[in-house]
């Protein structure tokens, strides 16, 4: 492979002796050399060129298009385009132009030829008119065999662009139907499962309020139950102890307490209220729920009236209903204490 250097000789080979117009840029655009025979053909002094802008050896009107066709130069390897040259007379030569990377005394630089069209038919717009097979010097070929590789090489580098560009398009159509497809079955996944939460939400709902209503009914039975029994077995064994035997007394006594035993389950808030209670009291909270006064309670439990009113004192202390001034008899017999009895 040639060096940068080896390339810059062999284009040097026909610089001065070619009969076609020959350039060298730097990539500002600026012109560090230009052969003898545009020299001549131009009439513009060697001097007065060196340095000078390319761009103003042509027409206004095509400066523009030769600006951008720089800047496309610095991004490729090869550009080829016809717009006319001014000679120094103001003549405007009609010339086809190729310009190429490459290097000049050993650093990067613009190649370019001229060739003088006048009189040949147009291009085609995608072939230089040098290309076409017509007569050429050696010192042209050699320029013109170093831009016709580096058109080849273009194009097969275009080629496997083109062929890179077209997997990753093929790639990327089939990734997108895969994704749409997966995020389909994603929707749908999510839409059922939201479906079939709200379902499991109805369904909780329905049974929590079963439940309720279950536990509701229950304690409205355990409430009637309890009710009963206080308003309606209690005092009949109440007037029994009265004015029955003693020994009448010890079986109602025991049937009492094993009433009492059935029931007190039937409210788990009388069983905190009254747990504080002793026996004893829980007797007289019994008697009292029957209309029995202090005498009453004393008689049928054998015991004193000041034992009964001082078993009275402590439960008002019990339940909290000294300082509230609450009468026990009232607290005992209230609607709200019954049920939660």
């Amino acid at each position: 492979m040639s060096t940068p250097e080896e390339t810059g000789r062999s284009r040097c080979v026909s610089f001065d002796s070619t009969s076609c117009f020959l350039w060298i840029l730097n990539h500002q655009g600026e012109i560090l050399d230009v052969n003898p025979y545009l020299v001549e053909t131009l009439g513009y002094p060697k001097d007065e060129l060196i340095g000078k802008s390319l761009i103003s050896l042509y027409p206004d009107t095509h400066q523009k298009n030769i600006h951008e066709q720089l800047k496309v130069l610095r991004n490729q390897n090869f550009i080829f385009y016809n717009s006319p040259i001014v000679a120094v007379t103001g003549v405007m030569i009609p010339v086809e132009t190729v310009m190429i990377k490459g290097f000049w005394n050993s650093k990067p630089a613009f190649l370019g030829y001229f060739r003088n069209i006048t009189g040949q038919p147009d291009s085609d717009g995608d072939t230089p008119f040098f290309f076409s097979g017509s007569t050429l010097e050696p010192g042209q070929k050699n320029y013109l065999d170093m831009a016709a590789l580096s058109i080849k090489e273009l194009e097969a580098t275009r080629k496997e662009l083109i062929s890179c560009k077209e997997k990753i398009i093929q790639l990327t159509d089939e990734y997108s139907v895969k994704g749409d497809r997966e995020i389909r079955e994603r929707k749908y996944i999510e839409k059922e499962i939201s479906k079939k939460n709200i379902l499991l939400a109805e369904k909780n709902i329905t049974l929590k309020q079963l439940l309720d209503q279950r536990e509701k009914e229950k304690q409205e039975i355990r409430d009637e139950i309890y009710k009963k029994v206080q308003s309606l077995i209690l005092p009949l064994i109440g007037r029994i102890q009265t004015n029955g035997t003693e020994a009448d007394k010890r079986y109602l006594q025991a049937v009492l307490h094993n009433l009492q035993e059935i029931i007190s389950p039937l409210s788990s808030e009388t069983a905190k209220k009254m747990s504080i209670l002793s026996s004893r009291e829980l007797e007289i909270c019994n008697l009292i729920l029957q209309g029995c006064n202090s005498k009453d309670i004393a008689e049928m439990l054998c015991l004193s009236i000041q034992t009964v009113n001082t078993h009275r004192k402590n439960m008002r202390k019990k339940l909290k209903l000294t300082a509230s001034g609450l009468n026990l008899a009232a607290y005992i017999k209230s609607e709200d204490t019954l049920k939660n009895w």
